[in-house]
């Protein structure tokens, strides 16, 4: 199985995506790590600060992996571009997302243009059929528990997840 696990950065993807393959025994994939290692992006967007993603060289490299690999754990907030068999999204609630962001000493702009993709469910939207995993009320081992029991095919009893009740105070705030 190719399991996907995406989500806003600050969501929990990395740690949770780790925790999860290590308990199962398969290979862990970054796929942001992996496209700056093999190249696999045509630059830099410099107003944005990241690499823009080769989607050709990406499934290329990634067929490749999956010829070696039966299972993986795939991580990145780009995850449905490798079309895994199953997708766990990680959501956090976006006042607590932007303090981690701030933590993480992200920029202004890129702490702002998060948390507008967190309450606007864009990483939902672009998984299509996914589930999703709240990550600011459980740590990660709690999360990595659930993503568990998603990989044996068993279904968490979760609460659909919607922040869109946080985008007039977001709208009216000038500054994180």
């Amino acid at each position: 199985m190719i399991l996907g696990i995406s989500g806003t950065p600050g969501t929990g993807k990395t740690v949770v995506g780790k925790i999860v393959a290590e308990r199962l025994g398969v290979p862990y994939i970054d796929l942001s790590s992996l496209v700056k290692r093999k190249k696999l992006h045509s630059g830099m967007d410099k107003k944005r600060g990241s690499f823009v993603v080769s989607r050709q060289k990406l499934l290329k490299e990634f067929k490749r992996l999956k010829q070696l690999h039966e299972d993986l754990v795939v991580e990145g907030h780009f995850v449905e571009e490798v079309h895994p068999d199953t997708t766990v999204v990680l959501r956090c609630r976006p006042d607590v997302l932007e303090k981690r962001l701030k933590r993480r000493e992200y920029p202004f702009r890129k702490i702002r243009e998060n948390v507008l993709a967190e309450i606007l469910d864009v990483c939902s939207v672009n998984a299509g059929s996914s589930i999703e995993i709240e990550t600011h009320n459980r740590s990660p081992k709690e999360a990595a528990k659930l993503v568990e029991r998603i990989w044996q095919g068993k279904k968490p009893k979760l609460r659909q997840v919607s922040y869109f009740s946080y985008l007039p105070a977001f709208l009216k705030k000038k500054h994180c």
